[in-house]
C-alpha cells in the first residue's frame, strides 16, 4: 500500500497553528522595534573613529588631560560596541526567521508565485491595440538644482565670516574665530554649539569636530534621560554635516549650521511631518538647492532620505 502524502498543514512550526493573529502581530512589532533600534546604534558606530582620533589633533593644557579624554572616548566607544554586539546576538533569531524560504511554511497548493503576480491573463481579443509608452526623462526644476561653490582658502576666512555675520538672518549667530577653530553659537531654542577644526592643506580643512548643548543659567542640572535625547540628536547632526555637500567650503559650512536653529520646528520637506519613528526623530539632515538663484537649506529626516 502506498504512503499517503504528508499534509502541507505539517511543514508549519508549531507556534503557528496555535498562535494569537494579535500575538503574532506584537511579536512582528516587537521585532521590527528591536531591529530600527539595532540599526540606529550602528549608524552611531560610525562616529566612533573620529571621536576617538580627535584627541590627536586638539591642544590640551597637558598631557594628562588629553589622557583622560582619550580614555573617557575609548571607554564610551567600547561601551556603545558591546551594546551593539549584545543586541546583535540577541537578535540572531530574527534574521533567521527573516532568511527561511517561503517553502518551508507556505503550502504548494497557495503559494503565488511570479508569474501569478505579474503576468496578466491571455485574451483571445487580436484586435488589441498595441501603444507604445515612451517614458520621458524628468527635467530638474529651479528648486531642485544644486548650486557650485569653490573651496574657501584660509586667506578668505576672515572675509567669509564677517560676510557671513553681516546678513540680517544671522545677526542671533555668535562666531568666535582662533587660529586653529571656530565655534559657531546658534540661540535658542537650538542652542547648539558647533567646533570647527581648521586644518589647512588637508582634504576636509573644514571639519565639526564636536557639537554640544550649553547648560542654561536656569536650569539646576539636567536628567539622565535629557542627555540621552540630545547625545542621539547631536549624533544625527553630526552625521548629516559629515555627509555634506561641498566640504571645502566655509560659507555653505556656516550656513548649513545656522540653518539648525530651526531643527526643533522645521517639517521634513519627503513626509512634511515634525518628527517620525518611535524615537521621534527630528529632520536633522540638511540639503542644499537652488530657489530663484539663491541657496536654500531644506530639511529631512534620516529615515526618509
Amino acid at each position: 500500500m502506498s504512503r499517503l502524502p504528508a499534509s502541507p498543514a505539517a511543514n508549519l512550526p508549531a507556534t503557528n497553528a496555535t498562535e494569537n493573529p494579535d500575538e503574532a502581530e506584537a511579536k512582528l512589532l516587537e521585532q521590527l522595534r528591536e531591529l530600527d533600534e539595532l540599526h540606529t546604534r550602528l549608524i552611531g558606530l560610525r562616529t566612533i573613529m573620529p571621536t576617538l582620533l580627535w584627541p590627536i589633533r586638539a591642544n590640551y593644557p597637558d598631557p594628562s588631560r588629553m589622557f583622560d579624554d582619550l580614555s573617557h572616548r575609548v571607554v564610551n566607544a567600547s561601551q556603545d560596541i558591546k551594546v551593539f554586539n549584545t543586541k546583535w546576538v540577541n537578535n540572531a533569531h530574527i534574521f533567521e526567521n527573516a532568511q527561511k524560504s517561503p517553502k518551508d511554511t507556505s503550502s504548494p497548493e497557495n503559494r503565488l508565485y511570479p508569474h501569478d503576480l505579474f503576468v496578466p491573463p491571455e485574451t483571445s481579443n487580436s484586435d488589441t491595440e498595441v501603444v507604445e509608452i515612451k517614458v520621458e526623462t524628468p527635467i530638474k526644476t529651479e528648486e531642485e538644482e544644486e548650486p557650485q561653490v569653490q573651496d574657501t582658502t584660509f586667506e578668505e576666512i576672515e572675509d567669509v565670516i564677517e560676510e557671513f555675520s553681516g546678513r540680517l538672518m544671522h545677526r542671533n549667530v555668535k562666531i568666535d574665530h582662533t587660529e586653529d577653530k571656530i565655534i559657531v553659537n546658534l540661540p535658542l531654542p537650538a542652542n547648539l554649539s558647533f567646533t570647527i577644526n581648521l586644518t589647512p592643506h588637508s582634504p576636509t580643512p573644514f571639519t565639526v569636530t564636536s557639537i554640544s548643548t550649553p547648560p542654561l543659567k536656569t536650569s539646576r542640572g539636567r536628567s539622565s534621560m535629557l542627555q540621552r535625547h540630545q547625545t542621539h540628536l547631536h549624533r544625527s547632526i553630526m552625521r548629516s554635516i559629515s555627509g555634506r555637500q561641498w566640504p571645502g567650503n566655509l560659507e555653505v559650512l556656516l550656513e548649513m549650521l545656522a540653518s539648525y536653529k530651526t531643527i526643533f520646528t522645521e517639517t521634513c520637506e519627503k513626509c512634511k511631518r515634525l518628527t517620525t519613528g518611535q524615537n521621534l526623530e527630528l529632520a536633522t539632515v540638511r540639503k542644499a538647492v537652488l530657489v530663484k538663484g539663491e541657496r536654500k537649506w531644506v530639511a529631512a529626516h534620516e529615515g526618509c532620505c
